[in-house]
């Protein structure tokens, strides 16, 4: 039984992760409050930690709208939601996982990072893709240390 940190667990993939994981009998710590500090984040894992594993699922609210049209806050929103706490995350259930010499993060970003649809989301699409840039170099530093990070883009 693997001890897992599920972030957003209320919302976009959290419920059904929680649910899938549990069932497969791990232990799933499931953090619903929206993560706003690289402190709360490395307080839980110290606190609730070490994990063997990691979701660090992450939701934003998607604003459609011409590029022109996206406010500074709307920008701001989307890294503050889904960037930085990635950071966060990373810096902080990384480290036990290298001494360990094993362990793994998920991130659920989205298939727009990766193609363009037909929605004019230039600010969630931006930070989807920070995302898949972030998981692309950590997964690469940490492979010599026996621990994987991946994304998935439903």
């Amino acid at each position: 039984m693997a001890r897992i940190l599920l972030t957003d667990a209320a919302h976009f993939l959290g419920p059904a992760t929680a649910s899938r994981l549990r069932a497969g009998g791990h232990d799933v710590v499931a953090v619903e409050d929206r993560l706003t500090s690289r402190r709360q984040v490395a307080d839980l894992v110290t606190d609730a930690g070490p994990f063997d594993g990691a979701v660090a699922n992450l939701d934003a609210r998607a604003k459609v709208a011409s590029i022109t049209d996206h406010a500074d806050e709307d920008v701001d929103d989307v890294l503050d939601r889904l960037v930085r706490p990635l950071y966060w995350i990373l810096a902080a259930v990384l480290p036990p996982m290298v001494a360990a010499g094993e362990g793994a993060v998920v991130v659920p970003t989205s298939a727009t990072a990766l193609r363009s649809g037909r929605h004019t989301v230039s600010a969630y699409e931006m930070a989807r893709a920070a995302q898949t840039a972030v998981v692309r170099s950590a997964g690469r530093e940490m492979a010599a240390h026996g621990v994987r990070v991946n994304a998935v883009a439903p």
